[in-house]
């Protein structure tokens, strides 16, 4: 049986034989099963249906679907910074915008999703009939009115699902008029042909001639559906030079200039005074993009891995193991790494916390979890923390999961109270001895008094309880002569726990002597 706790389920725990390609580490809450004399055992369960409520410090690491319905932890793909160069990035993890800040979302603000994406959580989603549209702030946008563009890149993930002919991927317009006020309507789009992307760039430059101009640029490969492939198109104003690449290989080869060859002549971009047509994505497309992001400058090779090479790491906060005597067992991992990934897993034990932080919340030293996962005369203490390290394979392609900790929990048993204990009234006072409790990690005695059977709320005088340490007797001489007083006396150990309290023992304090 499993009771939801502070968001942890707890329970006794059951053993299990994972599957090969798991490795098995164990952690999690408190819940206190069969006492005996030596103690009880409990486990607390993080990850899987419990969840990750426990976590407090989350890096570079994000959760998706996983293990028992619940979510398993991955590393967080690199996204593309922005920087003074970027004129558009699509943020869709917050929210749709650009991050860059020049361009507005006019419609398709809620074509999100979360069933797929290529970097993070989130992509855009198309289905046929709905689109985003972009519009631009005229004045400091790449693609606003009357620039003049020497170098730029677009680029984007694309992941179809379907490859009909004549769906728009990306598509930018404008309109520009000649020195005769004659307009020419300006096109630059990503549109499905023949199962290929092709680009075509429509009266984007401006030639000596003054006439149309429509440049092509096809791929090679062809569209494969329901398969992430990164696209981009880099135009390099010093050379004149256009390279489509796909997954960094370049596919298509045109130059902007009259001669069709790299010559170190090149025409430029003008765009038109009109520019609130600005860009539209997913006219007719089904399926997916993610990070579509555009630069002033003319890109070489994207960088296509996924993750940066630095680990993921959380931290929980801290973790009540429900008794000051509690020590650790064992600490189980479930966990998914492909070749070359790795977690690595720590833990520590305190008494109190120090602070809310949870960098700070304890003092004592981090452990590795052993590669056994069993923790043999380990510290004890009422709190618990855990700290997970995931790291890529060497070529930053791949993720470790981590799916679920188990922790299993030893409660040593609290102290019992002296079994015998006498008050005998002296000359002024009450003299209080008892027998010495029988405990391995016995610590001291703390003695109750009062005035009332039951109630040891001390005297104007003397104050309740009284931790006497190890000592097995005290006299109390600032009594009420031929007053009757109560005692009691509670033993504790070195891990801070406290017994019940003893039989209680009645003397009445002595006269002094004349």
């Amino acid at each position: 049986m499993y009771v939801t706790m502070r968001g942890f389920k707890t329970g006794v725990k059951s053993h299990f034989q994972p599957p090969a390609v798991l490795s098995l580490i164990a952690a999690a809450l408190v819940a206190v099963a069969v006492p005996s004399a030596h103690g009880s055992e409990s486990t607390i369960e993080l990850g899987g249906a419990s969840g990750w409520g426990a976590v407090a410090v989350w890096e570079n690491l994000r959760t998706l679907p996983g293990w028992h319905g619940g979510r398993d932890i991955v590393l967080q793909e690199a996204k593309p910074e922005v920087h003074s160069s970027t004129d558009l990035f699509l943020e869709t993890e917050a929210g749709l915008f650009d991050a860059a800040g020049r361009y507005s979302v006019v419609e398709g603000v809620d074509s999100i999703t979360d069933f797929h994406a290529r970097h993070g959580v989130r992509s855009l989603h198309f289905d046929g009939m709905n689109r985003i549209v972009l519009r631009p702030d005229c004045d400091n946008a790449l693609f606003g009115a009357n620039r003049q563009i020497r170098s730029f890149t677009v680029e984007a993930w694309v992941f179809p699902m379907s490859t009909g002919d004549n769906a728009t991927v990306f598509r930018w317009t404008g309109t520009r008029f000649s020195a005769a006020g004659v307009p020419r309507r300006q096109e630059f789009a990503l549109r499905i042909r023949d199962r290929r992307l092709v680009w075509t760039l429509d009266n984007l430059f401006l030639i000596p001639e003054g006439g149309p101009s429509r440049i092509e640029l096809a791929a090679r490969s062809v569209l494969v559906p329901n398969q992430w492939r990164h696209h981009q198109l880099s135009f390099d104003g010093t050379t004149g030079k256009i390279t489509y690449r796909v997954n960094g290989t370049p596919e298509a080869i045109a130059y902007a200039n009259a001669e069709g060859r790299e010559t170190g002549r090149s025409w430029y971009i003008h765009t038109g005074s009109e520019c609130e047509d600005g860009f539209s994505l997913g006219d007719g497309f089904v399926g997916l993009v993610d990070d579509v992001r555009i630069t002033g400058n003319a890109l070489e090779e994207p960088s296509l891995l996924p993750y940066d090479g630095a680990p993921g790491v959380f931290t929980t906060d801290l973790i009540d193991l429900g008794s000051d005597g509690a020590s650790i067992r064992e600490i189980d991992l479930r966990s998914v790494h492909p070749g070359g990934t790795e977690v690595e897993l720590y833990y520590r034990v305190g008494g109190r916390r120090l602070s809310w932080e949870a960098a700070d919340a304890l003092s004592s030293t981090w452990q590795q979890v052993p590669e056994n996962f069993q923790i043999f005369g380990g510290p004890t203490g009422r709190f618990l923390q855990i700290k997970a390290y995931l790291y890529p394979d060497a070529g930053r392609n791949v993720s470790p999961r981590v799916q679920n900790i188990v922790v299993d929990i030893t409660h040593r048993p609290p102290p019992i109270p002296p079994q015998v204990v006498r008050a005998v009234s002296v000359a002024g006072g009450v003299h209080l001895s008892w027998s010495p409790a029988r405990s391995i990690d016995m610590a001291g005695y703390r003695v109750y008094l009062g005035e009332e059977r039951g109630r040891y709320t001390g005297t104007d005088l003397v104050g309740s309880p009284i931790d006497v340490g190890a000592a097995t007797e005290i006299t109390f001489d600032s009594l009420e002569p031929g007053r009757p007083y109560v005692f009691a006396v509670e033993s504790y150990d070195r891990y801070g726990q406290f017994s019940v309290l003893s039989r209680e023992a009645e003397a009445r304090a002595g006269r002094m002597e004349e």
